[in-house]
């Protein structure tokens, strides 16, 4: 899948741009199309990773209509639109007469940005070679790709990662460039809130863990192949692991050990210096080679995560 910043660099751009009557990814995970011709152009032209910038429709709040609210990240995994939204959400769509039975050939959202208030355009001037101010209708049923120039300008914004439905939880984001935001989560915590893991200082170990169970099925998309994976240093990966399995039930899905430093028999890294330095080094094979499923978690298959290893000790070493 296309990481976020290549497909805005890309010639021409993977970026399209849509009309949203609101923003909310954690209750509406999907673009919707009337009907499956027009999901099937928009498949035919656009690669997995496919950003889609939303815009509020004429319907949407005072304060949003015309504006560039959101950016969302697709993979090509098709369904219909209850298999995106959660149900109660679903009953509301289907109860409000200018969305029932519309849209309903899904594309499914894999991860969404939020654009923050100060950084809003409206779609005139983010959008100037695309819309003409008469296809407004157009853009809206079908989408349409963004120029070079016009994608770029995604960059001039302030985003934050927010939920998707179905997708891994996303907590402590703060609104920041997004050219930083869109990258992998960089080494080391970021977040300011309270109950965000610090690692002390200290001699530390570099470790990957593994989500057992079948990512298919973790991430509802049929084609995921490989490993869900966790990227860190740790004085104690096992502890790691035994904090991030509480705040998961008992069942399919565990966290494990994958590699880590220590279970290798090699000495600590002195500190937290080659400690990021292997994390960033194991994030940036990963970002490349794999998925990314937001901050440090990716989907990734072993040969990758074999080229990310050996990367990340060597980075350490080298520190």
């Amino acid at each position: 899948m296309m990481s976020p910043l290549d497909a805005i660099n890309a010639n021409p751009p993977n970026v399209w741009i849509t009309y949203f009557d609101g923003f909310d990814p954690s209750t509406w995970g999907f673009v919707g199309f009337d009907t499956d011709g027009k999901r099937k152009s928009f498949l035919r032209r656009s690669q997995a990773g496919v950003l889609v910038v939303i815009a509020g429709s004429p319907q949407a709040k005072p304060e949003e209509k015309h504006q560039i609210i959101g950016v969302l990240q697709c993979s090509h995994e098709i369904g219909v639109d209850r298999d995106y939204m959660p149900s109660a959400a679903f009953a509301d769509k289907e109860s409000n007469p200018r969305s029932r039975g519309s849209w309903a050939n899904a594309v499914r959202v894999v991860r969404a940005w939020e654009v923050s208030e100060d950084s809003r355009m409206h779609i005139r001037d983010f959008a100037s070679e695309t819309y003409t101010g008469k296809n407004g209708q157009h853009i809206g049923s079908q989408g349409s790709p963004l120029s070079i120039s016009e994608a770029k300008r995604l960059l001039t914004m302030n985003l934050r990662e927010t939920e998707v439905f179905n997708c891994p939880p996303i907590s402590g984001t703060n609104f920041a460039p997004a050219v930083d935001v869109l990258r992998p989560s960089r080494p080391g915590p970021t977040s300011q809130s309270p109950t965000e893991h610090r690692e002390a200082e200290g001699p530390c170990h570099v470790y990957v863990l593994a989500l057992s169970g079948k990512p298919g099925i973790f991430l509802n998309d049929p084609s995921a192949r490989g490993k869900i994976i966790k990227a860190g240093f740790s004085k104690a990966p096992e502890d790691r692991r035994e904090a991030h399995n509480r705040h998961i039930p008992v069942g399919p899905f565990q966290w494990n050990v994958l590699k880590s430093t220590e279970a290798e028999g090699r000495t600590a890294f002195p500190g937290s210096i080659q400690g990021k330095a292997a994390e960033a080094a194991l994030i940036a094979v990963l970002d490349r080679d794999g998925r990314s499923l937001g901050r440090e978690f990716f989907l990734a298959e072993d040969g990758v995560i074999e080229d990310a290893w050996t990367a990340a000790k060597k980075a350490g070493d080298e520190a």
